[in-house]
């Protein structure tokens, strides 16, 4: 999250400088560093990687990533983006969790705002470009 600010701020992009805007995008990456990102990463964590199995860890942040991903698709249910009218970090923070939610055994079924905003994320050049790098380092099954 930080260094998406920092790039953001050095190249004088995808965050705005000023007023809503500006709050908007912070407002997304603080939900995403102690909401989205810590439900989806204990939720994966507890299905996939415990050394035990303890079903009241897997339903409680299971739940806790329904619930977030719920928010989130309320939110894109008013705006194109997650902290507006256009692209920014705070959707490439959300991005991240989202495109692997699989880890955390989440599916997007209830939420076609997110969908939406999923597919017109994963159109963007950029972002395919990331998604190949980051599926190149990966071992072949």
């Amino acid at each position: 999250m930080y260094q998406l600010h920092y790039l953001a701020e050095r190249h004088g992009a995808l965050l705005p400088v000023h007023g809503v805007e500006r709050a908007r995008v912070f407002e997304q990456l603080f939900f995403h560093a102690s909401a989205l990102s810590p439900a989806f990463g204990q939720a994966g964590y507890f299905r996939k990687l415990a050394p035990e199995a303890l079903p009241h860890a897997i339903a409680r942040f299971h739940g806790e990533a329904l619930r977030t991903l719920a928010v989130l698709d309320r939110l894109l249910a008013q705006h194109p983006f997650v902290a507006g009218s256009s692209y920014s970090i705070a959707g490439i923070a959300h991005f991240g969790w989202i495109w692997r939610r699989q880890f955390a055994g989440v599916d997007l079924e209830a939420s076609p705002h997110v969908v939406r905003w999923f597919a017109t994320m994963s159109q963007r050049p950029a972002v395919q470009r990331a998604i190949a790098r980051v599926e190149s380092l990966q071992p072949p099954a």
